[in-house]
């Protein structure tokens, strides 16, 4: 059971969307464009996040902590890789970011703020 309640199913789907979300917005820009993918789900982890997104560029490598995800995260990745490999173009890391000082968080939960940039090569 994740956090609040939400189910496992929940989260899962929530990474696979945003892995989704990234492979098409991937498609959508020039060499030398910046993907921004930014999440506010407290139900999401950050490394979780991160590691959906990055999903990108290693689509079919070994996983990186998303086999918890199951099957269905999986076929996604397999398809969104074949989309990415297609477009002729991968992603490099540019920074990540999280909770800023400005609003901070007592707790855990509270630390829901993540962002990542992707440079299109």
């Amino acid at each position: 059971m994740g956090w609040a309640g939400l189910g496992q199913a929940e989260v899962d789907a929530a990474l696979k969307a945003y892995f989704k979300l990234a492979t098409l917005g991937l498609a959508c820009l020039k060499r030398g464009g910046l993907l921004v993918s930014a999440s506010c789900s407290a139900h999401v982890q950050a490394e979780d996040f991160f590691d959906a997104v990055m999903q990108v560029e290693t689509a079919l490598a070994p996983s990186r902590g998303l086999e918890r995800c199951g099957g269905e995260l999986r076929r996604a990745r397999v398809v969104c890789a074949q989309a990415v490999k297609r477009s002729g173009r991968s992603c490099e890391e540019v920074q990540r970011a999280t909770q800023p000082h400005d609003h901070p968080a007592a707790i855990e939960e509270a630390k829901y703020l993540k962002c990542i940039y992707l440079r299109v090569r």
